[in-house]
């Protein structure tokens, strides 16, 4: 016979099962006591939308992607149909999306992978129409192919991910080790091309982190409009305040309780030039990106100025999505193909300086 403690348990039970699967308003307190009830979901979640991917179901992601579930490193991978690995390709790049928003870090991630691993010419023929921006991509100097691949971070979770669960990792060693391992498989497919990590937005932490385990597989590293980790409490007001006016000039989705968990993260000594084990680094920020504020371009400035393998670009009119040249998902952003199309060139003119 059932008690009242019985019942009870069994209703928060079935409650915290249901938070996680609609993961729109999840409860703090449930998700501490309740974690296991997600990290059975996630497979199942994850293996769903692989399959869509592959199918290309997914108007988001079209028929250019393919996607595996990768259990054994807790994440999905996303790459071109082309192959994680392709004739052609001189270069690999493992890339994170940033975390908390909607659906358009993806979108961005899909964007840069897009754009890359597309070859400049086929049959003879020029890739892109002419006088499109992917034209224009493949017509830059430095232009090559790249076998990149995206996979998604703890702290994405559904509707927004499929990565990790925040539960299982609460400190940021954790999240270190569980990158290092997936940059380790990463260049165990490819040893012979240069690996470049690329990370936007609070991902930047997990790679500078990571680092020192795997200094000798990464070869470069790209930031994206990086958030600062910092103890200043008036700075850490003005970050949060850029996102809010972030969030309400897209009308974006947010996922306020992983905010809160990469915050926790981030409540530390800001970057210095020593983190980055001398390798040669790009930053990228964008002029109009009201979540990166002044005081963190100012910072990243001055490590530019005094590391010669660390170089720093504020992207003129562009925002978050630095790369981004899709005007009608940035419809605020009035340059964004002209400052999109500066933001590939000044990267693959940074591959071609730095390469090996």
């Amino acid at each position: 016979m059932l008690r009242i403690p019985h019942l009870f348990a069994f209703f928060m039970l079935t409650y915290a099962t249901h938070s996680y699967a609609n993961r729109l308003n999840p409860d703090p307190c449930l998700q501490m006591y309740f974690g296991f009830v997600y990290d059975e979901v996630v497979p199942e979640v994850r293996e769903k939308l692989a399959n869509e991917i592959n199918e290309g179901v997914l108007p988001r992601y079209g028929k250019n992607f393919s996607a595996e579930a990768v259990p054994e490193l807790d994440t999905i991978r996303v790459y071109s149909k082309l192959g994680r690995v392709f004739e052609g390709a001189s270069e690999r790049v493992l890339w994170l999306h940033g975390l908390g928003g909607n659906n358009s870090k993806h979108t961005s991630m899909l964007e840069l992978i897009a754009q890359t691993s597309a070859p400049v010419a086929v049959d003879g023929k020029k890739v892109g129409k002419k006088g499109s921006t992917k034209r224009k991509i493949r017509n830059l100097e430095n232009f090559v192919q790249i076998a990149g691949e995206a996979i998604d971070t703890p702290g994405t979770v559904p509707p927004f991910g499929v990565g990790p669960s925040m539960l299982n990792h609460r400190d940021l060693s954790s999240v270190a080790n569980w990158l290092a391992r997936n940059i380790i498989e990463a260049k165990s497919v490819a040893p012979h091309l240069p690996l470049t990590i690329g990370a936007k937005s609070a991902s930047p932490l997990f790679v500078l982190a990571a680092l020192p385990e795997v200094r000798k597989l990464v070869d470069r590293i790209v930031l994206i409009s990086p958030e600062l980790p910092n103890k200043d409490i008036n700075l850490r007001k003005t970050q949060w305040d850029g996102l809010r006016q972030a969030v309400e000039q897209e009308n974006a989705g947010i996922e306020w309780d992983v905010i809160k968990w990469i915050d926790s993260l981030n409540i530390r000594d800001p970057w210095v030039v020593q983190e980055f084990l001398d390798k040669p680094t790009l930053i990228l920020t964008g002029s109009k990106d009201t979540e990166v504020v002044q005081a963190e371009k100012d910072h990243y400035a001055k490590l530019a100025a005094e590391a010669p393998n660390i170089q720093y670009v504020n992207v003129a009119g562009a925002g978050h999505d630095v790369f981004s040249t899709n005007i009608n998902i940035n419809p605020h952003l009035t340059d964004v193909r002209k400052a999109g199309l500066e933001s590939y060139r000044i990267f693959y003119d940074f591959l071609a300086r730095t390469r090996p």
